[in-house]
């Protein structure tokens, strides 16, 4: 083109007139980050009871973590079936039922039973998160470290944010695997995106 980066992206850019941004994909990218926010909290928890200090914080950043993972996994799911919608005619329903409907719509019997479950689950937790209301409940005892906490801090924890994002890992598996669509638009698609199973799972905890 002639002229710096400055100037030729410039130039491009003001030609553009309109995009297009997969945000399930970065859904996907929130729901992991808070996966590792949840491992981390909980190995900060570990440590803290390991030097006679209060492990609170620590289960604070777990119950943190774990929250917004479950709820970010869901909204990739979501979005994703309303990326898949483009090719087929409206599906509508529950989100779980809808989002296992618009997939088989597009890739067949894609989603087995057991991914369907977990999609349950995941929509479920979602749902008792972000329509949350605080009630007295006894407390109970941490998964981990056998403590009495609360309710909620027993319930959102690295195992739940790491089950969360488990569906989405299934789930993308299953609608980018080569020869799943007779929609030749939607093969494109999941071409596309064909490696990005693998790429998120390196960015994962070790378990």
């Amino acid at each position: 083109m002639g002229g710096s980066f400055e100037e030729d992206w410039n130039r491009v850019a003001s030609s553009i007139r309109s995009s297009k941004t997969e945000l399930w994909y970065a859904w996907a990218e929130i729901a992991i980050k808070d996966e590792r926010e949840a491992w981390q909290g909980r190995r900060a928890a570990k440590a803290a009871l390991n030097h006679g200090q209060t492990p609170v914080p620590g289960i604070e950043r777990e119950t943190k973590g774990a929250m917004s993972a479950v709820v970010a996994a869901a909204a990739c799911v979501e979005a994703l079936a309303n990326e898949l919608q483009q090719f087929v005619p409206k599906v509508t329903g529950p989100a779980p039922r809808r989002v296992v409907d618009v997939m088989r719509s597009v890739f067949g019997e894609v989603i087995d039973q057991p991914v369907v479950d977990e999609i349950q689950w995941l929509f479920d937790f979602r749902n008792t998160t972000i329509h949350y209301r605080a009630e007295w409940a006894e407390l109970q005892a941490h998964p981990a470290f056998g403590m009495l906490t609360t309710r909620v801090a027993s319930t959102y924890t690295k195992e739940a944010a790491t089950r969360g994002v488990d569906v989405v890992e299934s789930v993308l598996k299953s609608v980018v695997k080569p020869g799943r669509s007779e929609i030749r638009e939607a093969g494109w698609w999941a071409s596309r995106w064909r490696s990005l199973p693998d790429d998120l799972h390196a960015e994962r905890p070790k378990r």
